[in-house]
């Protein structure tokens, strides 16, 4: 499939040096970061990383060992993403780190509207993120946001063209309530496989160039491409193999800011050592509408 790219920065700035090693990254978006992977399909992992790996329930604001599904948004539908995935690889690579804790906010169906600083979910992450380094024990350092929306704003012509501009007023304003302006923000690319004939996306376009061009107007910032991710067989949303895969791209992008804060970096062994590109396809090269699209809901 042919598709339109852009070359990806060669360089994304530094920020300053700490020393914790406990650390805690924040899920926010909606369903693609919440996860509708088959938790079926997973491989059996149980080794010592497995257990070095906290989640802070979505319902309980209790703190757990983490286990898919991390999200408890729509109990029904809630399944794999890219968090533990995420998690693993940054263990992995990042032999100073300890630990890692979770704090699973996003929300299925839910418009950048609601992610704006005076919406129901932003403030409910606000306060979520705030108990959750009040209670963890032993204490950690908040160190990332793991970004994923934008399906849910393809369908409006204005809301795609504002994204871009609303995603950054939400990155702003979160950065000043937790008083970490420097806080690290990955963002991910929508699924290439959206159907862009489908009116529900036709804007898909607008709303990832807005998403792609972010870290040149927010410092601190990557994005994570979506290149040859498959999805569960709705157009919609990435399969378990995807969310394993979009993790990894997740963790290589926080550590591209931040890995030299805590030491030394291992080599990446998931992925080859040129990055996926960032080639989201043009509504004309888009694969065609296909039945399976219908039935699709942005949940």
């Amino acid at each position: 499939m042919q598709t339109n790219c852009e070359q990806r920065p060669s360089k994304i700035a530094k920020v300053p040096m700490v020393s914790q090693q406990r650390l805690m990254f924040v899920l926010m978006g909606q369903s693609n970061m919440s996860g509708r992977g088959a938790v079926a399909d997973l491989p059996h992992k149980d080794d010592a990383a497995s257990h070095r790996i906290f989640c802070f329930g979505q319902r309980t604001d209790q703190w757990q060992q983490a286990i898919d599904p991390l999200h408890a948004d729509k109990p029904e539908k809630a399944g794999v993403g890219p968090a533990l995935s995420f998690s693993h690889t940054v263990l992995h690579r990042l032999p100073a780190a300890s630990a890692i804790y979770l704090v699973p906010c996003s929300w299925g169906g839910t418009a950048l509207s609601e992610w704006l600083p005076d919406g129901d979910k932003y403030k409910e992450t606000v306060r979520r993120v705030r108990l959750s380094i009040e209670t963890c024990t032993p204490p950690s350092s908040l160190a990332g946001v793991l970004w994923h929306q934008g399906e849910s704003d393809c369908g409006d012509t204005f809301n795609a063209t504002k994204h871009a501009e609303k995603s950054i007023r939400t990155v702003d304003a979160f950065r000043r309530e937790l008083a970490q302006p420097d806080l690290p923000w990955i963002v991910g690319e929508l699924g290439y496989f959206l159907d862009q004939q489908d009116q529900r996306f036709a804007q898909a376009g607008v709303v990832n160039q807005g998403i792609v061009q972010l870290p040149s107007q927010v410092a601190h910032c990557a994005c994570v491409s979506a290149y040859g991710l498959g999805h569960r067989g709705d157009r919609l949303h990435f399969d378990t193999a995807a969310q394993a895969a979009l993790g990894r791209r997740y963790a290589d992008a926080w550590l591209s800011i931040v890995g030299e804060r805590f030491g030394p970096v291992n080599r990446c062994d998931s992925e080859p050592m040129e990055s996926p590109p960032l080639c989201f396809p043009h509504p004309n090269l888009a694969a065609p509408a296909e039945e399976v699209t219908s039935e699709a809901v942005i949940d």
